[in-house]
């Protein structure tokens, strides 16, 4: 016997009808859970990296553990793999245009480091820093690939912290820089960390006269946990090691992401004259160079015995002071200590 499909009898439909007729009406609610959180965009950085590794990095930005600040795209500027685990180096880009392409001191609104671990499978996982599961991807790294210390350096979660009065000049003792015109001024990623300040410091090299050799130095203890770079052809990098923001670095193979310093530990050399590259530019004579010197803005910061009052721009110690455009000499001082406040982790 074939059963007939869609065929309802007569007395069938007209008892269905008066079911539905005695039903009260119900109103059909819209849809009320949250929208899917935007497509995070990728551009080309100034590293190549394959297409899976990349993907993992890109759900890492968009998995909403960490609230960032809102961005047009990312790139990323930075790969150190260590076995099957990389960190990558990422900046969030804003102020983007068509007619030109991308540099981190224009467009950087953001930058941070992503964990990445390949699984058994061939695929990569990873996870943004300041969530726990970065801080258990960091410590499944091998010690002798990664030190402890090392690994508390990279972790904001567990990251030791500083006195404010811990820093020391990012150039030779007994040698001067030139406190560039600008004075106090953004740091040029207007959404780093809240109110980012930066100043230039200059030298033309000329040591006879006093003047601070081409020479960068740690002005805290900590480990580079960012990293831009250059693309091929160019030469300039900067760095982020702690709380401390390094631009115009010339690149080199030794500031890599992971690495700690000691506090006036040689960092390199800074690119001298006119250049404009991804990872940074600059304007200047044949023979000066300038470090870009980012730090957190809160008033005031302290480095070599000043104090940098970052609402007048001024430097002072005791009776002294520095305006903008005046050399100020790096006087020896006492090393500062390193204090660890590690944070507690809550899941």
């Amino acid at each position: 016997m074939r059963r007939q499909v869609g065929v309802i009898p007569k007395l069938a439909q007209i008892a269905v009808a008066a079911v539905l007729f005695a039903l009260p009406a119900v109103a059909i609610a819209a849809d009320d859970s949250p929208p899917a959180p935007p497509a995070v965009r990728m551009l080309p950085g100034t590293i190549a990296i394959d297409s899976a590794a990349e993907e993992a990095v890109r759900e890492a930005l968009g998995d909403g553990e960490v609230a960032l600040p809102p961005v047009e795209a990312y790139a990323i500027t930075d790969v150190r793999f260590l076995g099957d685990h990389a960190l990558v180096s990422v900046i969030g880009l804003s102020g983007l245009t068509p007619d030109r392409p991308w540099n981190l001191p224009d467009n950087g609104a953001w930058f941070g480091l992503v964990a990445i671990v390949r699984l058994a499978d061939g695929r990569w996982t990873g996870a943004l820093e300041g969530t726990p599961d970065f801080t258990a991807i960091v410590e499944r790294i091998p010690e002798h690939i990664l030190d402890a210390s090392a690994k508390l350096g990279l972790d904001p979660l567990r990251r030791p912290s500083l006195p404010a009065s811990a820093y020391r000049f990012p150039w030779p003792d007994g040698t001067n820089m030139y406190y560039g015109s600008l004075g106090v001024h953004s740091n040029g990623f207007p959404s780093l960390v809240s109110g980012w300040m930066a100043v230039d410091m200059l030298s033309d090299g000329n040591t006879a006269a006093g003047h601070a050799p081409n020479q960068l130095l740690a002005s805290a203890a900590g480990t580079i946990t960012y990293r831009c770079a250059p693309r091929v052809g160019e030469t300039s990098t900067a760095i982020k090691i702690g709380t401390q923001m390094y631009t115009h670095l010339l690149y080199s193979a030794n500031l890599y992401v992971g690495r700690t310093v000691t506090q006036g530990e040689t960092l390199g050399q800074l690119k001298s004259g006119t250049f404009s590259e991804v990872c940074g530019y600059a304007s200047q004579g044949a023979g000066w160079f300038h470090v870009h010197w980012g730090f957190p803005g809160t008033s005031p910061f302290e480095a070599g015995g000043w104090s940098l009052n970052l609402s007048d721009s001024v430097w002072r110690r005791g009776n002294e002071s520095r305006s903008a455009n005046t050399w100020l000499r790096a006087d020896p001082g006492v090393p500062a200590r390193v204090y660890y406040f590690p944070r507690v982790m809550r899941r």
